[in-house]
């Protein structure tokens, strides 16, 4: 399938997750903080102020597995992460736009093949997709 078979939203969303995939750094995961007391009783977690860290939590393998991230690294594995997560979500849209693109074509397919009146119109020829070159690929 070439582009220029495609709907300029799909084109458009196809052209997103090119671009997020290839200029980004990716992590499957979400990111969790967790709030703890070290234990020393003249620190200022003592007195109710927790310590906090950040988290990546990932499953592999069907069980959880969770990653302290190094402060110096959180800015990063957040952007990481919130790119990852846009990804997922441009990857649905593509694939609810395709889906919903494909269902049109068959239902409008159906409906034309089904009509006597409209096949004597048409002289019982196949149907071919306007998005494809005449004879080169038949819907069935």
């Amino acid at each position: 399938m070439n582009r220029t078979s495609l709907s300029p939203a799909e084109r458009d969303f196809r052209s997103k997750l090119a671009q997020l995939a290839h200029d980004n750094w990716l992590l499957r995961g979400s990111l969790s903080v967790r709030t703890r007391k070290c234990g020393k009783a003249s620190c200022h977690c003592a007195k109710g102020e927790l310590h906090a860290s950040l988290y990546l939590v990932q499953s592999h393998d069907g069980k959880p597995r969770q990653l302290c991230i190094p402060k110096l690294w959180e800015p990063r594995v957040r952007q990481a992460v919130n790119d990852y997560q846009q990804l997922q979500r441009l990857i649905e849209e593509v694939s609810e736009l395709s889906s919903a693109t494909r269902e049109a074509g068959l239902y409008l397919t159906a409906t034309l093949t089904s009509d006597p009146g409209i096949q004597a119109a048409v002289n019982c020829r196949p149907m071919v997709p306007a998005w494809s070159p005449a004879g080169s690929r038949k819907l069935t």
